[in-house]
């Protein structure tokens, strides 16, 4: 109950009005199952530039298209090496909608994920709870509040324009306090490991904004990045703050695992042998 008060006191702080994104986006996102295809067309083949155009039939299964058959366009650029593979009858996708002059056009945008995913958790989450038992249930809690807290907190602390260093070090401090005191329970051996692991933490996020002035880091790792610059304009996300999130936050499980490991040594030494001098 503590946990949960603390990941909903800080979504309501960070949110505000109530909704994560500032802004909205062009366009709309529709969850459709792929009929049949009607025609595909290729073009440009010369050398290494080959384009494909997939004409296919969809049904809308969400918003307020649900049960409607939409035509869906598929752009396939061979010269790209990870294209999306051409879509296929009774395929789960997204669908991006445009409206221009008033004709809305749907192209394809990618394929839907989550029911082989929500299997793959499920798998996962039951094997840690068969071979670790109490412990392992302990560990899983753990993990769904570490996720809560990241994508109802963290990521829209970054989106609504907050200090994304000062949230990345709150979420490290909260998910070290949170798994190790649910795993361990509040005791010397999970204060000592809660010290190690921030100070672990700490020390990886110094080297990120020492090296910061050294590498001239633009916070740039891809394309996509530059999606991420130009969401808000008036307010471009501090990208190299994201790389900062991403270390920290990155570091931290193996971190934990560590410091954890350490502390148990020790406890079990000192147990063992009472009168060991440090």
């Amino acid at each position: 109950f503590k946990v949960n008060f603390v990941i909903l006191c800080a979504y309501l702080f960070i949110v505000g009005d109530g909704t994560i994104f500032k802004g909205e986006m062009e366009g709309e996102t529709i969850k459709c199952r792929v009929i049949r295809i009607t025609d595909c067309v290729t073009s440009g083949v010369s050398g290494e530039n080959e384009f494909v155009t997939v004409y296919f039939k969809a049904q809308a299964l969400n918003t307020d298209l649900r049960g409607k058959t939409l035509d869906v366009i598929q752009d396939i650029d061979k010269s790209y090496a990870f294209s999306p593979r051409q879509v296929e009858q009774d395929d789960k996708i997204l669908v991006e909608g445009y409206t221009q002059d008033g004709v809305t056009q749907y192209y394809f945008g990618d394929y839907v994920r989550i029911t082989p995913l929500l299997w793959l958790l499920a798998i996962f989450c039951i094997l840690i709870i068969v071979f670790s038992r109490m412990q392992g249930l302990k560990t899983v809690i753990s993990l769904g509040f570490t996720c809560l807290s990241v994508f109802t907190v963290l990521i829209p602390a970054i989106l609504n324009g907050h200090n994304i260093y000062l949230w990345s070090v709150i979420i490290c401090v909260y998910i070290t306090l949170m798994t190790l005191s649910l795993i361990s329970g509040f005791n010397t051996k999970s204060l000592c490991s809660v010290i190690g692991c921030l100070s672990g933490v700490a020390c990886a996020g110094l080297t990120v904004l020492v090296m910061d002035k050294f590498l001239n880091m633009t916070g740039l790792l891809e394309e996509e990045s530059i999606y991420l610059y130009q969401l808000y304009p008036d307010n471009p996300i501090n990208l190299k703050a994201i790389i900062f999130a991403m270390i920290t936050i990155g570091a931290l499980g193996a971190v934990m695992d560590v410091s954890m490991s350490i502390s148990s040594s020790l406890f079990e030494l000192k147990t063992k042998s009472p009168s060991i001098q440090p």
